[in-house]
This record gives C-alpha cells, structure tokens and sequence, in this order.
C-alpha cells in the first residue's frame, strides 16, 4: 500500500478520510490470499465503516486493477455514495483466456472475480477510469464492463494511459471531482 500514498494523498487532500484495505496475503498481511477472504476483507471494512458511524451516503468505493473485482462485488452488496474503477476488467477468467487463448484457460481459474456479472446490480453512480493503451488489462474490456452498468455512469478514457501511469497522468482530478460530486448528490 505503500506506493500508492500519493493517491490517498490525493484522494484525502479536500478533507476526506481515506480507508485503504490491504488484502491477505499482501504486503505483510496474514491469510492466503483468495477471492473470498478478498471480499470478506473489503466487506469487514464497509461494516467498520458503518459501525463508526458513517452514512453509506459519505462512502465512495474505489479500487484499482485486481481490486476492481473486490470493489464491484462490494459495491453489488451494499449501498455507497458512488463506484471509482480504475482500469477494471470483466473477470480474472476473460483475463486468463486472453493471456492463453489456445488452452481453456477460462475453465482453469478458481477466483474468477466475475465483475460482469454483478455491475448491473450496482445501484450508486459508476465513474471508470482506464488507460487508452492498458497493457495489462485492455480497454476494450474495460469499456465492456462500464457498458453493461446502469447509470449514472461516467468514463474516463485516458488517452495513451497505462495500466500503472494514470495517476502521473493527472487523474487524482477527475478521482477526487467525482468523489466529491458522489457525496454531494444524496439517493
């Protein structure tokens, strides 16, 4: 989590609180790392969250690359002022595919993250975020995913963008603009 202080230092910059979850299995943390101990991490944090006493209407999720999984199902179960995506796929199982298209690969994957299945069921505003030029994770699939979400919806294409580069990029504007606007607008 460490390299990524210079985006909660963005997103916390006008004030707001930032809750970065560190998932098992990385950086240090304890537990094995997998899609389930994922989401009851992320879930155990919202619940944190809301036994503190702040309103879902206060809460923006946010999540990047792998997290995006994590943040869709989140976002799926529970109400939020809004949904930030940055450079997210449709599942680890397409991503698995493409990466080998001559074997099943598809069929091989255990923790699938199937966030294509679950975005029509996000009832907050959607803004997505992906690099034109995404190494990792292709646009293309970035754009299917924020196609098939119900509005509000917002995208972010950013042109020449990587998959690592986005923040030098400037985007910590549009994060921190929508994330604001997320809270401003009550359901």
């Amino acid at each position: 989590m460490a390299s990524r202080l210079p985006i909660y230092q963005a997103l916390a910059q006008d004030g707001a609180g930032v809750l970065a979850v560190g998932y098992p299995g990385y950086g240090g943390n304890p537990g094995k790392p997998s899609e389930e101990a994922f989401y009851a991490v992320a879930q155990a944090n919202y619940d944190w969250l809301l036994a503190a006493d702040y309103d879902p209407d206060r809460i923006v999720i946010a999540a990047q690359s792998l997290g995006t999984g994590v943040a869709t199902w989140l976002a799926s179960k529970n109400d939020a002022a809004g949904l930030i995506l940055e450079a997210a796929y449709t599942g680890m199982d397409d991503m698995a595919q493409r990466q080998f298209p001559i074997l099943p690969a598809r069929l091989l994957i255990k923790d699938r993250y199937r966030s294509i299945d679950r975005i029509d069921q996000i009832n907050m505003p959607l803004s997505w975020i992906h690099g034109t030029n995404d190494e990792l994770i292709p646009f293309v699939m970035g754009q299917t995913l924020f196609d098939a979400a119900k509005g509000p919806k917002f995208a972010h294409p950013i042109k020449n963008g990587g998959h690592n580069d986005l923040w030098m990029r400037g985007i910590d504007i549009l994060v921190r603009r929508d994330a604001q606007g997320f809270m401003s607008n009550t359901k």
